[in-house]
């Protein structure tokens, strides 16, 4: 479920269940097909009703090079929402790789949506 918040030009991204690589980036290109997105909008993407404790190392490295050819240019900043220490520690590794791998985008992981509202509208 995407929602989008023109006034604070920020994407509500809503996870659940225990997503799939390939579905995360049917997500993606939603996000990105969506009416409303703009390029540079920052995004929240809350996962606290699901879990990606079942991704692979190697899943993890696939979905942040997939990220990144899906958004080269990443200029908003990313923040993540998790219900739970293992999702904290797989978003943590998921970050990881993408700053291993080039991305530059501004990524921060939070367990509650407050905080991560917070981070966004207070530049």
């Amino acid at each position: 479920m995407i929602n989008i918040d023109q006034d604070k030009n920020i994407a509500y991204i809503k996870i659940t269940g225990s997503p799939t690589i390939q579905e995360m980036q049917k997500v993606i290109h939603a996000l990105l097909e969506h009416p409303e997105y703009k390029e540079g909008m920052d995004e929240i993407w809350d996962s606290r009703g699901s879990s990606i404790a079942h991704w692979t190392e190697d899943e993890m490295r696939s979905q942040m090079f997939f990220s990144k050819t899906a958004v080269p240019d990443v200029t908003g900043r990313i923040a993540f929402v998790v219900g739970d220490e293992v999702s904290y520690g797989m978003v943590r590794m998921w970050m990881t790789h993408a700053e291993m791998g080039g991305s530059k985008g501004v990524r921060n992981v939070f367990k509650d949506i407050n905080s991560a509202v917070s981070w966004l509208t207070n530049k």
